[in-house]
């Protein structure tokens, strides 16, 4: 629900930029999978879903799954993180 308002919103504020929704999300996402022992993470889109799924021992496991208006702000976010090019 809060990234949900956050999306609404529009409030991506540098200022709370660690403690923004989808930052949240990534890191409980990360920790999931750490905690899991996860050797890979993905994030799949579909038209009305966003499905994240962790590959422990060699199958991929789903971990959580969300509406399809996350993926978005949700992918953006991750390549930020890792600096690549949010326009690709």
């Amino acid at each position: 629900d809060d990234v949900r308002n956050e999306i609404k919103d529009g409030a991506t504020s540098l200022k709370n930029e660690s403690e923004s929704a989808i930052m949240r999300l990534i890191v409980i996402i990360i920790t999931t999978a750490i905690r899991k022992k996860a050797s890979d993470v993905h994030v799949e889109p579909s038209l009305t879903e966003c499905h994240i799924r962790a590959r422990i021992d060699g199958f991929l496991e789903e971990i959580c799954t969300f509406p399809g208006e996350i993926f978005p702000p949700l992918s953006s976010r991750i390549k930020l993180l890792g600096k690549l090019d949010i326009a690709e």
